[in-house]
């Protein structure tokens, strides 16, 4: 006799969502959490299930054993605390804020709201360009050290084909072509569909993913599913690794470069930078978004942020072919430099001082 099935009958949904709630309310927060990601599962991307499921495993550190409800917004700001020390305050946003979805569900995010304070972000440009003399400085140092392998080759990677970290990270042996040159970004690593796409590899990219692909080797990272930058399960001399999932993060390696080598920006500005300088060297805006993986133009404009030296080489260029008037005056001044006089102009002269550039 078949059995009828009632998962779409009228007040199913409303009885799972009440069985849910239950265990939200009752369970401890490790697990409460995961049954609340399941219910959750079917409305997000694959990208953000993943990120939840790192969120929820991070907050279960702290707050494993409570029940969601006895999480009180102090006890949120000293996890805050605790994790401005290895990561950004957008991610640590991110993960507070599964405690105020969970709380909502329960319907007890109200008591707290009001004493809750999220990491304020910077209103800035959402990156920067880094200097030449800057990424020289911060490979010198980051190569310096055998525990920072990982960011370094990475950041190199980043700066030589505009993968991002989440991109990067993503990538799994079967992604990696070392005949042909490229990498591929999964759907898995991607942000967006846009951004799924084949990355040629430089000389200094080719170098970085050949360096990450040995040391994936040596790691047990066999197959074409294992990941090229195996997760760490327990660190120290003799750390143990699991190929089946990826490494999440590399910020605190990356940070500890910095401060060794006394540089501020952020793992993505190597990726700001790659666009940018393409901007720069004049590769057409077709190819510029392809390599990317960008939406639109409008976006590239956000990423593509022309260095001083772009603009000053921009302003030179202006002054190409000034008009006789100002020629002659500009020969006037710089003639008047050159021979020692006074510099000084009565008010009203149309003197001009000439600063040659050093």
């Amino acid at each position: 006799m078949a059995i009828a099935d009632n998962s779409t009958a009228p007040g199913f949904a409303q009885f799972a969502n009440s069985a849910n709630n239950t265990t939200l309310a009752r369970c401890p927060f490790k697990e409460a959490a995961l049954s609340w990601l399941e219910t959750r599962r079917p409305y997000l991307a694959c990208t953000t299930f993943r990120d939840y499921q790192v969120y929820i495993r991070t907050l279960s550190l702290y707050f494993g054993e409570l029940l969601i409800n006895e999480i009180t917004a102090d006890q949120i700001r000293a996890y805050q605390r605790i994790r401005m020390s290895s990561c950004t305050g957008s991610i640590i946003n991110h993960e507070c804020s599964l405690i105020q979805q969970m709380r909502k569900r329960l319907g007890t995010w109200h008591l707290i709201e009001t004493d809750y304070q999220p990491i304020p972000l910077p209103r800035e440009s959402p990156g920067r360009c880094i200097s030449e003399r800057e990424e020289a400085k911060f490979f010198a140092a980051a190569f310096s050290n055998p525990k920072w392998t990982v960011a370094a080759f990475l950041s190199l990677l980043s700066v030589n084909t505009t993968a991002g970290p989440g991109e990067m990270l993503h990538l799994r042996i079967r992604d990696v072509d070392l005949v042909q040159r490229t990498i591929r970004i999964s759907p898995e690593g991607a942000k967006r569909t846009i951004r799924i796409r084949v990355l040629p590899l430089n000389d200094a990219a080719l170098w970085a993913v050949k360096s990450l692909h040995a040391r994936a080797l040596r790691l047990r990272a066999l197959l074409p599913e294992h990941y090229l930058v195996p997760f760490v399960v327990s660190g120290g001399q003799r750390s143990v690794y699991d190929p089946t999932r990826p490494q999440t993060q590399y910020y605190k390696s990356f940070n500890e470069i910095l401060r060794a080598s006394g540089l501020s920006f952020r793992p993505y500005d190597f990726r700001h930078t790659a666009i940018t300088r393409m901007c720069e060297a004049g590769v057409p805006e077709e190819t510029v978004i392809a390599m990317a993986g960008h939406v639109n133009r409008q976006m590239l404009k956000i990423y593509s942020h022309i260095r001083i030296e772009a603009k000053r080489a921009a302003v030179m260029a202006l002054a190409g072919k000034p008009p006789a008037s100002i020629t002659e005056m500009l020969a006037r001044a710089k003639n008047d430099e050159l021979n020692g006089q006074d510099d000084s102009a009565a008010p009203g002269s149309a003197r001009l001082r000439l600063v040659a550039p050093k």
